[in-house]
C-alpha cells in the first residue's frame, strides 16, 4: 500500500515511533500496552520520580478542587470509601481533554464548549491471509489538509462492529482517516461528553473516504469496502490557551494556583498523533511554574 500510495502521488512517510524494534513480537496489540516492552510508555519515568521524593498515589480520583475564593485550597479525592483533602502550594490538572473539564467543571470553574476528539474512521476492505494485526499500527501516513490517512487494523471496530466480523481477522485490512474536526463539544461535571460533526467534517470525512479505498483498490485489496466505527483517537480543546495566556501557559480562567498540563490547552485539532504535542505542553507548563516559582 505504501508502494502504491507513492505511485499515486500521495507521498506517503514513515510514521516515527518510539519503539524498540528489537523487543517487537508483532502481535499488533501496541494499543493495549506492550507486554514485552518495545513500547514507550510514561512508567519509564515513575523510578526517576519516585528516587526524588514524589509519591504516587495511585487508585486515586481526584474529585473537584477546593476553591477559598480565587485560590485552591486542596483537591478532594476518593481512595476506596475515603474521601481525602490533599494540599499543595501548586496543583496542576492533567486528566485529559475530558476528565480536567470534567474535574473542572464539578468545582465550578469554567470549561469551554470546545472539545475536538481528532476523528478517527477506518475504511475496512478484503487482502486474503494479509495478517495486518501483526504489523504495527499506522507504520506510515499521507498527510492532507485537514486529516492522515494511514493502514491501520481497527481493534474496536473488529470487536464491536458487525460488519468487520464478516470477514475473518487474517483477511482484514483497513485504512484509518484522522481527521482535524471542528472543535465543537461539551463534557459536564457527571462526565458526559456531547459532540456532533458538522457539514464540513462529514465532507472531508467523504473525501479521503474515497482516497483510502483507492490506495486500497490499487493495492490489490478488494471489497466490500465498508466503514469502522466512528470515534475520537484523541481529546482535547476544553481549556484551551487564548492568544493572551500563551506566554504564561496558564489560562487565565483560573485560579493562579491551578494549571492544566494537557491537551484541554490546545485551541484545535491537528489532526495528528499528539503525544510529542502533550509532552511539549506539559514541559513548557512545568518550566513556566518553576519560573514563577523562583521568582517569589
Amino acid at each position: 500500500m505504501f508502494d502504491e500510495a507513492q505511485r499515486l502521488g500521495y507521498s506517503p512517510k514513515p510514521t516515527p515511533k518510539v519503539t524498540d524494534l528489537s523487543k517487537c513480537i508483532g502481535c499488533g496489540y501496541c494499543e493495549l500496552g506492550c507486554i514485552t516492552g518495545a513500547k514507550w510508555d510514561s512508567r519509564r519515568l515513575y523510578k526517576d520520580y519516585l528516587e526524588k521524593g514524589i509519591s504516587l498515589l495511585t487508585n486515586t480520583n481526584v474529585q473537584k478542587v477546593i476553591l477559598d475564593g480565587n485560590h485552591v485550597d486542596g483537591v478532594q479525592v476518593s481512595h476506596g470509601a475515603s474521601t481525602l483533602k490533599i494540599k499543595a502550594d501548586v496543583y496542576v490538572l492533567s486528566a485529559g481533554g475530558i476528565g480536567t473539564a470534567q474535574i473542572l467543571q464539578a468545582s465550578n470553574l469554567p470549561t469551554k464548549e470546545k472539545l475536538w476528539v481528532d476523528v478517527v474512521l477506518t475504511i475496512g476492505g478484503v487482502s486474503k491471509d494479509s495478517r495486518m494485526l501483526n504489523e504495527p499500527p499506522m507504520a506510515w501516513f499521507i498527510k492532507k489538509e485537514n486529516y492522515i490517512l494511514s493502514p491501520y487494523f481497527d481493534l474496536l471496530s473488529f470487536w464491536l462492529h458487525k460488519p468487520w466480523k464478516d470477514v475473518s481477522q487474517q483477511d482484514r485490512v483497513g485504512m484509518m482517516i484522522k481527521l482535524a474536526d471542528t472543535e465543537q463539544g461539551t463534557v459536564a461535571a457527571n462526565g458526559t461528553v456531547t459532540k456532533s460533526l458538522t457539514p464540513a467534517d462529514y465532507e472531508s470525512l467523504e473525501k479521503a473516504r474515497g482516497e483510502a479505498k483507492q490506495i486500497m483498490e490499487t493495492s490489490g485489496a478488494t471489497g466490500p469496502f465498508i466503514d469502522g466505527l466512528i470515534h475520537g483517537g484523541h481529546l482535547g480543546g476544553t481549556v484551551p490557551l487564548t492568544k493572551e495566556d500563551i506566554e504564561t501557559m496558564h489560562p487565565s480562567s483560573l485560579p493562579p494556583n491551578l494549571w492544566v498540563a494537557d491537551l484541554s490547552l490546545m485551541p484545535r485539532s491537528q489532526g495528528l498523533p499528539t503525544m510529542l504535542t502533550t509532552s511539549a505542553l506539559s514541559l513548557r507548563v512545568a518550566r513556566k511554574i518553576a519560573e514563577r516559582k523562583s521568582r517569589r
